[in-house]
C-alpha cells in the first residue's frame, strides 16, 4: 500500500456511490482467538490457528449536509453491502449494519455526524492490482 492522503480512502454504498460529506473512516478488525488451553498445556495458553468470531467495523465522521445518513439510521432496519476503496485499487466488501449513529450541533461550529458500521458475515478483500 502506497503513502496517501486519508480523503482518498472512500466509502461506498451498495450502488457504488461515495457516501458524501465523509472526513473520517477507521477501519478496525478484531479476531477472536478460540483458547483451547487446559491441564496438559502445562500452564502455557493454546490458541487454535483459527478464529472463533471475525468482525469488521467501520466508524464514520462527517459535515451533516443532508438527511441521507439520518434516515439510513431511523428507516433502515436490514444490512447494506458497502465498500472501502484504497487509492491503489484495494477494497474490502462486507454487508454492513449501521450500529450506531449520533449528530452534533455545536453553537459556532458545523454540525456533524459520527455513526459505526458493524460486518454481518463474510468479508471480501481484494488486493490492488498493481
Amino acid at each position: 500500500m502506497s503513502k496517501h492522503a486519508g480523503r482518498k480512502v472512500i466509502l461506498e454504498d451498495e450502488d457504488g456511490q461515495p457516501i458524501a460529506n465523509l472526513r473520517t473512516k477507521e477501519l478496525s478488525v478484531d479476531r477472536e482467538p478460540i483458547d483451547v488451553t487446559d491441564d496438559d498445556s502445562s500452564g502455557w495458553r493454546e490458541i487454535l490457528p483459527e478464529p472463533g468470531q471475525v468482525n469488521i467495523n467501520i466508524s464514520i465522521s462527517g459535515v451533516l449536509a443532508n438527511d441521507t445518513i439520518r434516515q439510513d439510521a431511523i428507516s433502515t432496519n436490514g444490512l447494506s453491502a458497502r465498500t472501502l476503496v484504497y487509492p491503489d485499487g484495494g477494497e474490502i466488501t462486507a454487508d454492513f449494519f449501521l450500529a450506531s449513529y449520533s449528530e452534533t450541533h455545536e453553537y459556532n461550529d458545523a454540525s456533524t455526524f459520527e455513526g459505526e458500521l458493524q460486518s454481518s458475515g463474510t468479508a471480501t478483500y481484494t488486493p490492488p492490482t498493481q
